[in-house]
Order: C-alpha cells, then structure tokens, then sequence
C-alpha cells in the first residue's frame, strides 16, 4: 500500500516547488478560503521561464503529472491542496505528528471522564499544551479542518477546536499514526487529473451510466477552434446525413456569459463532436487544440458520456491528458472528410442515424 512518505519521496522538485507556492499562498491568507488563483500560480513560474505563455505551459505540465488526490483546480479558476497536498509541502512535513500529538488530547480528555460532545479547546490552549508555535499552530488549525478530524471555528489565531463525529473512529485506537495516514491516503487515486475541466469528465466517467441523460431530441453539437474543418463536418452532417448541428457562436451571444451559452448547448445536445486541430504551440514545440475546445470536451464527456462526446484529433495534434486511452477518431491534417464513413458508423452505433443497407458515403444518391 503507498504511504505518505513514499508519494513524498517520488514527488521532482518543480512539483514540491508547485505545491509549497499554493500552500505559502494560502497560509498567508487571514481567510481560510482563501486559495491560489490560476493565473496567480502562472504568473509565479512566468518569473521563472522566458514568457507568460511558457510559465503556464511549465505549470500545466507540472499539474498533469500530480493528480487532484493532492491538489487540484476549483471551477472559479483557484488550485487549492488537500489533506494529503498539504501534508506533502515542507511546511506539513511534520503534519502527521502533529495531528496525532492533538488528538492524543481528545483521548486524554475521554479517559479521563470528560465529555467530548461538549467540549471546546481554544487555540491558546492547544498552543500552550502542545508546545506550538505561530506557524504550527496555523498548520494544525488547516489540517483539522481539511480533514474533519476536528471542528474549527474562528480565524487562524484564534479558534477553538470541537469533537466532531468523527471522533468515535480514533478514541479508541492504540496507535493513532497509521489512522491519521489512513484519513489523508482513504481517496487517494493516481489517475484523477488536477485541472477541472479534465477532472469533471473524469469523475462523470466513473459514475454510473445512468446518471447520464442527453437529450434524445436534441441536436450535434460541434465543438471546434479556428480551424474551418469544423464546416465541412458541419455540412458532412446537415447537407448529407439531414442531421440537426449546432455550435457555439451559431446565434449571437453578445451580451451572454459563456456559462450561459453553454449551459444552454448542453442542455440541447444529444450528441457531440469535439474537433482537435492543432492551434497552440507551447513552449516545447508541440502543437494543442485551443483551450476553449478541451474545455468543451470535459463539459459534454461529463453530460453525455464517452460514447456520446467523440474526440476528432487532427494528427500533429497533441492530446490532452483526459484523451489519452480514450477512443477517438484521428484524422489527416486538413482532411476531415477522410473519416466521414467513421463518423458514420458512430452515429449508427449510438441510434442517432438509422442504418440503411443501401448507403454509401461515395454514393451521393443515397436515400
């Protein structure tokens, strides 16, 4: 079974590096809510590379090789670190014993007669019985809470510590170390990618089928970059196969967030493609879908399924973490009418198009 100390060990510098600038961000904060906005990490390692662009690149790349069991992305484009993400900086280093020296406490109290339901440390105590310092006892006071071993109200000087539900698991056990690391490792899963949009199609991936629901009357929507591929699908699917399409920018959408449109796009789908061309280049020379377009991928994964929301990677077109495995279709640069039969037979698989024995994709007289 891995153990803290061995995710420690295994972790490259850049990725403590990562990990020690979100967490001191944070720290720094009087709001305990208070986590590291994305661009602010960008920017950091920006100072660090020759340019804005290559600080993100550096980032993503550093953020794609962890996994959201120790840090990831919140949906208002903020990372923050889990139990275990904090445990792994250098100021949680001594995270375990810590907790552990607190909830020797807890125990104490209980075998000596105290009821715990209603009882309260205060911060000043905890710091005074435990010996803490500033710092530790602002360490103690976030791992407590991102662990729900404790409940903390207050700010991060002053709070004062209650028994939680949870107390019933540890009171009675004999070595209370291998519990805490028990807590910090119980989600652990290597594969749970950190940046949102890749973890949201994740974790609609692992759920069951039959929370997905897609709109039987809906239309295909295609998600696309600059690219004008896009249209010849578009026209693939309208002019030939008398398919209902849509797009992002298909009605106007001045005056309109783009949560709003794509809200609506995902309400009103019932298929999607998600055409990958290669736009963006980074800093070591491959070439990427534009951001808006994986960004729909993990959105329509999540609403639709992996069956549902099918990947069109132009080749030179590097794919991005949450396609890698993943079934896909590849097409030649420039050409995607070179996969129209493929296309095809993924419309006919999933009943949006009804077989017919007569068809052909070179016959233009098909019925």
């Amino acid at each position: 079974m891995t153990t803290v100390n061995e995710i420690r060990a295994s972790l490259t510098a850049p990725q403590r590096e990562a990990l020690n600038a979100v967490w001191e961000y944070h720290i720094r904060k009087d709001d305990r809510w208070s986590w590291m906005p994305t661009a602010a990490l960008y920017r950091k390692f920006a100072d660090l590379t020759v340019s804005r662009r290559s600080g993100k690149d550096y980032v993503l790349a550093i953020l794609r090789s962890l996994n959201a069991s120790i840090i990831y992305e919140h949906q208002d484009h903020y990372y923050a670190l889990t139990f275990l993400g904090v445990l792994l900086t250098d100021d949680g280093r001594d995270g375990i014993d810590l907790l552990v020296r607190c909830l020797e406490l807890f125990q104490a109290k209980y075998d000596a007669g105290q009821d715990l339901k209603g009882m309260n440390i205060r911060s000043e105590e905890l710091a005074r019985m435990l010996n803490l310092s500033e710092d530790k006892l602002k360490l103690l006071n976030e791992l407590l809470e991102l662990s729900q071993l404790g409940n903390v109200s207050g700010n991060r000087l002053d709070w004062t510590l209650s028994a939680t539900s949870w107390m019933d698991d540890f009171l009675f056990e004999d070595d209370l170390r291998p519990f805490v690391e028990r807590r910090a490792l119980k989600d652990y899963d290597p594969n749970a990618p950190c940046t949102y949009t890749e973890r949201t199609a994740y974790l609609q991936q692992k759920q069951s089928p039959s929370l997905i629901i897609p709109n039987e009357n809906g239309k295909i929507f295609i998600g696309h970059g600059r690219s004008h591929v896009w249209k010849d699908l578009k026209d693939f699917l309208h002019d030939r196969l008398h398919l209902e399409w849509d797009e992002f920018n298909r009605e106007p959408v001045a005056g309109r967030s783009t949560k709003e449109v794509l809200s609506e796009k995902l309400s009103n789908a019932k298929f999607t493609f998600l055409v990958m061309t290669g736009e963006d280049q980074h800093t070591d020379q491959t070439t990427h879908a534009r951001e808006n377009v994986i960004h729909e991928a993990g959105l329509f994964q999540g609403r639709l399924g992996f069956e549902r929301a099918i990947i069109l990677l132009e080749e030179g077109c590097t794919e991005f973490s949450n396609v890698q495995g993943i079934s896909q279709i590849r097409f030649p640069k420039g050409n995607i009418s070179a996969k129209f039969e493929e296309i095809r037979q993924v419309l006919e698989r999933e009943g949006i198009l009804k077989t017919n024995l007569h068809y052909s994709i070179d016959n233009p007289y098909y019925q």
